[in-house]
């Protein structure tokens, strides 16, 4: 079917809103063929990943991935082999800016750049308006032919303000998003974490390492709550919140499932993550924003109504490796390499496809539905997919779900194989017999310098 804009011109142009790993993918296949400008309201590329020298960062410095380094990687810059296989903030933060320094994305990015509206333009193309973060007064409108948006997850911070009693609350009440170094906050008797994902959990089991004596989590879904920081003795676990009062106690939703008695925490924390932000898309673009914007989007990424957009992020396939795959398969489509189904047929598509979380073996057959037209069958490594397994099994297993970070995966030259090298067995204790480079000594070093420094200013 013609759609029009499609085939695009050899010198189209093309925005990519947001320079996280998404947007670097996009930025790898589509710059050699179009004219490519990458926009970030950060001062660097990294997306969720970014570190700033002004401090706000989404994740801590001591945070560590879910996933390995052998799944979260571009695959034509490998990584150091000495780095542990769960890298820290710091180590992926590097890697990726690194990536970013070879691939030349920066001479090609304008950051510091808001945008805060996208409109569909009836001849064609789309113009997007932006501004610089620190001056929402001088706003540009840039025409585009085409649109790259990241997906969305890490947007906007989400911070609950719909508490009974939380805005006259005297206690503070901070986001994870907020806090570099979990030592900043040493020296709190009770914290309250919010939440129930990795960040909450992550939270409490630093929490835990640097001493609190008391640690409560609550949640409203309380199977979610990670089972191994309930082994720890100062995590107790409690439903929702209930309310916020002035003398500084906090109340909890009760049942017959779960109860727990009035607290007085010193310090709340909200692990309660980011969501989606697609404010700045006029309702030219196609979309109902009113609506699961994913079930408008052909393969998870792909505008259906207009197909020069697309929405990068939330595919069922295997992250990182996956984005590349779908970055060439729209860079095929944008072409005109690969024809598109008509409308109906892509709509019918998506009604189809199963929302439950995806199998290992869905994200495999996904994957392969992009990168065979696309050309890159070959490149399709299934220990990708037998080590993604292994991550999950272990990670929902309350008995390792701990331990199995400490584990280094070796993936051998073979092609073929891969093993399991068991950690130290430390449970979460503070030695971790990781490598890291000699720049990332020496910032681990300033930070403790400049929190000792903090310590002692204060006494």
């Amino acid at each position: 079917m013609v759609y029009p804009g499609i085939p695009l011109a050899a010198n189209a142009s093309i925005a990519i809103i947001g320079a996280g790993p998404t947007g670097i993918s996009s930025f790898q296949a589509l710059n050699p063929h179009f004219n490519v400008t990458v926009i970030d309201r950060n001062p660097v590329a990294g997306g969720v990943w970014a570190r700033t020298s002004d401090g706000n960062d989404r994740l801590f410095d001591f945070m560590h991935t879910n996933h390995s380094r052998h799944l979260m990687k571009f695959r034509e810059f490998p990584w150091d082999e000495r780095i542990h296989s769960f890298p820290s903030m710091i180590e992926m933060s590097a890697y990726v800016q690194d990536v970013v320094r070879q691939l030349g994305m920066d001479q090609h990015a304008r950051y510091k750049q808001e945008v805060v509206h996208v409109t569909k333009v009836e001849d064609g193309g789309w113009n997007v308006t932006s501004h610089p973060v620190d001056k929402p007064e001088a706003p540009i409108t840039e025409h585009y032919d085409a649109v790259v948006l990241r997906e969305g997850t890490s947007d906007k911070v989400n911070f609950p303000q719909d508490f009974e009693g939380q805005k006259d609350f005297p206690v503070p009440i901070i986001h994870t998003s907020t806090i570099r170094d979990v030592r900043d906050i040493e020296g709190k008797q009770h914290v309250l974490i919010l939440g129930s994902r990795s960040s909450a959990r992550d939270m409490a089991l630093e929490l835990s390492r640097i001493g609190t004596p008391q640690i409560t989590m609550a949640t409203r879904k309380l199977d979610r709550v990670m089972p191994e920081t309930t082994q720890l003795s100062q995590v107790q676990r409690c439903p929702q919140i209930k309310a916020f009062y002035k003398d500084g106690s906090v109340e909890f939703e009760n049942s017959s499932q779960l109860r727990c008695d009035k607290i007085q925490p010193d310090l709340v924390i909200f692990a309660t993550g980011y969501k989606n932000d697609f404010s700045f898309l006029d309702p030219s673009s196609g979309l109902d924003l009113q609506q699961d914007v994913t079930k408008q989007l052909w393969k998870s990424f792909i505008n259906i109504q207009e197909p020069t957009m697309i929405i990068m992020g939330d595919t069922p396939g295997t992250a990182w490796d996956g984005w590349k795959y779908a970055a060439q398969f729209i860079t095929k489509i944008w072409l005109g390499e690969i024809p598109l189904p008509s409308k109906q047929e892509m709509l019918t598509e998506e009604a189809q496809r199963p929302r439950d979380r995806p199998t290992t073996a869905m994200r495999y057959e996904f994957d392969k539905s992009l990168a065979e037209p696309s050309g890159m069958l070959p490149i399709i490594d299934p220990r990708r997919y037998e080590i993604l397994d292994w991550e999950h099994d272990e990670y929902n297993n309350p008995d390792t779900r701990l331990k199995y970070r400490f584990d280094n995966l070796i993936v051998h030259a073979d092609g073929k194989t891969w093993e399991v090298v068991k950690g130290n067995g430390m449970e979460g204790k503070q030695a971790i017999p990781r490598f890291r480079s000699k720049e990332v000594m020496r910032e681990i070093q300033r930070r403790i310098d400049r929190h000792k420094g903090m310590r002692a200013a204060s006494q």
